[in-house]
């Protein structure tokens, strides 16, 4: 398969329905809004997943993956929402790793080694968004993301370019056990949501919304417009009166 394939492939993903697997028939306007199921604007897992850490804060994940355009399309917007986030809100981003032909697994991979070595390095803010711009605009057109020792020598050029890096820290970095570790935890995340197609939004370990619930508007605003109503819901929730 040759490296545009790969990523008309990559493209096509993030169109699948992310609810993909799940009961597709929306719950009538006079059912409970936490019944699980899909509702209008988003979904209701059967359980409640346990958040990364107990902070005590309302967790918000957003799955997604720099080959995505959808998801690049939606970082602007992620940005600004995320600014004024308030205190009992944690937002986390988790990179997804689909499961598909060798050459598209292992170049998702690679890019979440990237994304948590950066984050390690405290190098992320700065440079996630030139992420999106260089993995879909330059180095998804050739075959350098086929192998992690390709892509890190690609990622390499680029930090360096770029300056303000230690490079001898970022190789031990991207190989150590513990960004392995954590890609591997991002993709048990994803399989305990049943992500099948980005960008996804989790708030609160039991909703999904994404922009592909939207049919009409603006997608990427009334993802996040939905998910400021779910957090609401899991706020309120969480300091409801317990019923005798």
């Amino acid at each position: 398969m040759n490296r545009r394939d790969i990523l008309l492939q990559l493209g096509a993903l993030s169109l699948i329905p992310f609810f993909s697997g799940c009961d597709d028939k929306s719950n009538s306007k006079d059912a409970n809004p936490n019944t699980p199921g899909k509702h209008k604007g988003y979904f209701v897992l059967n359980r409640t997943i346990a958040p990364d850490e107990d902070t005590g804060k309302i967790e918000v994940i957003e799955f997604f993956y720099y080959l995505c355009p959808h998801c690049r399309h939606f970082d602007p917007y992620i940005e600004k929402w995320r600014a004024s986030l308030p205190d009992d809100v944690v937002f986390i981003q988790k990179p997804v790793v689909f499961e598909n032909s060798p050459e598209m697994t292992q170049a998702l991979t690679s890019l979440a080694k990237l994304h948590y070595t950066l984050k390690a390095l405290n190098l992320l803010d700065r440079l996630h968004s030139k992420i999106f711009e260089l993995s879909q605009d330059r180095w998804a057109k050739g075959p350098k993301l086929t192998s992690d020792d390709t892509a890190l020598e690609l990622f390499v050029e680029w930090l360096t370019s770029e300056g303000g890096v230690n490079i001898d820290e970022f190789r031990k970095t991207y190989n150590s056990f513990g960004i392995d570790n954590q890609v591997k935890q991002a993709v048990q995340r994803s399989q305990q949501y049943r992500i099948d197609g980005v960008p996804t939004v989790a708030i609160g370990g039991h909703y999904l919304t994404g922009p592909s619930e939207f049919e009409e508007g603006d997608g990427f605003a009334l993802t996040l417009a939905e998910t400021d109503k779910l957090i609401e819901r899991v706020r309120a929730a969480a300091t409801a009166p317990t019923t005798p």
